[in-house]
């Protein structure tokens, strides 16, 4: 049973101006009809209704969040908190600023042991603990690949925003990745946690089999794709 107060349920009690109380009786099967209702906050209905959730999409500080998400975390942390890392080529800069680093590793350690309440002070000092190693492995990494660029005489920048630098950061599915050594696959970092599958080209044809429609990549709804196709 769902309870919700308010003025917005219906023309005639808008323009009433009196305060109303609405009450549902909700079966946890009917997940379509739940979802229109404000109130529904219940475990079944969550259940039922997220259980087919992207595949992609992770609890916060997981094995495969930290892989997807904490080097761009990281990086961008680092260059937006510490000034000599804020330019284009920065990244160049962990070469003298590495020392003065270690607080990226645990502003984010401390994010981790206190991401959960229901954590025992073991459990939270654990994650702690193992949120910072892996930050530390990475800033390691990224001063390992800068020394290998400034060895070859060639400028580190975070991305493509400037000429003659190497970048350090690239896509989750950047080809170039196959051609550089395992390291750099450290530094995948995309602009949402979600975007992590290769873009396909998606090709539709009618019932009647005349013509093909293609799209690009999208995100479709059942209703979104039957008023596409006209059904």
């Amino acid at each position: 049973m769902n309870v919700a107060f308010g003025q917005n349920f219906g023309p005639e009690m808008r323009n009433s101006g009196e305060k109303k109380v609405a009450a549902t009786k909700s079966r946890q099967d009917r997940t379509i009809a739940q979802s229109t209702f404000p109130c529904a906050r219940f475990t079944a209905f969550h259940k039922a209704f997220y259980r087919s959730v992207e595949a992609t999409s992770v609890p916060p500080f997981s094995p495969r969040a930290l892989d997807r998400g904490l080097a761009g975390t990281l990086v961008g942390l680092a260059r937006q908190v510490h000034s000599p890392m804020t330019a284009a080529r920065g990244a160049g800069e962990i070469l003298n600023e590495r020392a003065r680093l270690d607080f990226v590793a645990e502003i984010l350690a401390t994010r981790a042991q206190a991401h959960r309440r229901d954590m025992s002070p073991e459990e939270a000092a654990r994650e702690r603990e193992r949120v910072r190693l892996k930050a530390q492995d990475i800033l390691e990494e990224w001063s390992k690949i800068a020394m290998e660029y400034a060895q070859q005489g060639v400028a580190l920048q975070y991305q493509t925003e400037t000429g003659g630098a190497q970048r350090l950061l690239y896509d989750f599915l950047d080809p170039q990745l196959k051609l550089l050594p395992a390291r750099h696959w450290k530094f995948r970092a995309n602009r949402s946690l979600r975007d992590v599958e290769p873009n396909v080209n998606l090709w539709l044809k009618t019932l009647d089999g005349i013509g093909n429609r293609r799209r690009g990549r999208e995100s479709f709804s059942a209703k979104s794709l039957s008023m596409w196709l006209d059904l």
